[in-house]
């Protein structure tokens, strides 16, 4: 509806009250619940596939219950970008979780082959010691030998 002033028309302002606040703040809201809630569902799955288990109850009607409740109050902004964070927050937990498993593999790998080297390593101190040993028995038989015949002479 626009008024009349002199002439010219001019549109009137929209009333604003809180329902009508409340109604254009929600679908901002509505974008948000997907993303609140899959990061919900990423930290359980992180914290499960650690053998720890996350009591967080995904719901997506309480979720949305909560952000209605937020989206009538002052604090929305706020909220909306908590959401943003701890969406950033478990996507980015999800990635070091994976970059953890990747460096467990690899040093897995290494510590096998270090430990292959060592049985390796003592494998041969191991035939080294038997040769030495049998030297060792083959030296004594001669120097025995040796003293016989010094005792003889």
């Amino acid at each position: 509806m626009s008024k009349k002033n002199n002439g010219i028309k001019q549109a009137t302002k929209p009333q604003v009250n809180e329902q009508n606040t409340k109604n254009a703040i929600a679908p901002d809201f509505q974008k948000l619940l997907p993303m609140w809630s899959a990061s919900f569902e990423n930290a359980s799955k992180i914290y499960q596939s650690s053998k720890m288990d996350l009591d967080i109850d995904v719901d997506i009607d309480w979720l949305r219950n909560v952000l209605e409740t937020f989206s009538s109050s002052d604090d929305y902004q706020k909220l909306e970008k908590w959401i943003s964070r701890f969406g950033t927050v478990c996507k980015e937990l999800g990635k070091y979780q994976g970059n953890l498993e990747t460096e467990y593999a690899g040093r897995w790998e290494e510590a096998n082959k270090q430990g292959l080297a060592h049985e390796k390593a003592l494998a041969d101190i191991m035939e080294q010691r038997k040769v030495l040993e049998g030297e060792q028995e083959r030296i004594s038989s001669q120097k025995v030998e040796l003293d016989n015949g010094l005792i003889q002479i």
